[in-house]
């Protein structure tokens, strides 16, 4: 019995499980630099376009966690490896939420779970979808994570009501992205609008 209680724990029993299945893609904007002073690791991300970052969190029932270096050692995985997981993870948890679109001709809203809906721009699926069936490139606002709202690059009316909303709703938002409108092409490039 004493024996159990002073040996020394191995690394693999000090790391929690991670259930691969629960990591997400997070959109962020551009981080503040980490306080040198202060010791805790920087999340993994990388760049997505303008000033948006994707970020890896393991979705907990009432938070996120985001994914860090010791973490991602600890699951076994490279940042490669970790990317096209939680995009087939997304394709998942899209399939099990399912998307809905509310709005009128000139303005959509996707909406998923009202929380990472801005996660939907790595849904590659989804933006050929819209595409195909639309026969334009699509406009796309992500002012907070939580909202995404698309219209039609042919649409003036629509484009202008999403430059004055994106504004409007980064600006008042609690998880600011950008106020810049992003745009889909048929071609399948992304790119910021007016590049």
């Amino acid at each position: 019995m004493f024996k159990n209680l002073f040996s020394k724990k191995r690394e693999d029993e000090l790391t929690p499980q991670i259930d691969l299945t629960k990591i997400l893609p997070i959109i962020k904007g551009t981080q503040p630099e980490l306080d040198s002073n202060v010791d805790v690791e920087a999340p993994i991300n990388r760049p997505l376009i303008d000033n948006l970052h994707v970020f890896y969190a393991l979705n907990g029932e009432n938070e996120l966690k985001y994914i860090n270096e010791s973490m991602l050692k600890a699951i076994g995985k490279s940042e490669a490896e970790l990317d096209s997981l939680v995009i087939n993870n997304l394709q998942e948890y899209v399939k099990s939420k399912g998307v809905n679109i509310d709005g009128d001709e000139n303005l959509q809203m996707i909406k998923l779970d009202q929380v990472i809906e801005s996660s939907l721009l790595l849904y590659d699926g989804l933006w050929t979808k819209f595409c195909i069936d639309y026969q334009d490139d699509i406009v796309i606002a992500v002012p907070s994570r939580e909202i995404l709202i698309i219209t039609l690059a042919s649409n003036e009316v629509g484009i202008n009501q999403l430059k004055a909303g994106a504004i409007d709703l980064f600006n008042s938002g609690q998880y600011k992205l950008t106020s810049n409108l992003l745009l889909k092409r048929l071609d399948g490039t992304f790119k910021k609008l007016d590049e």
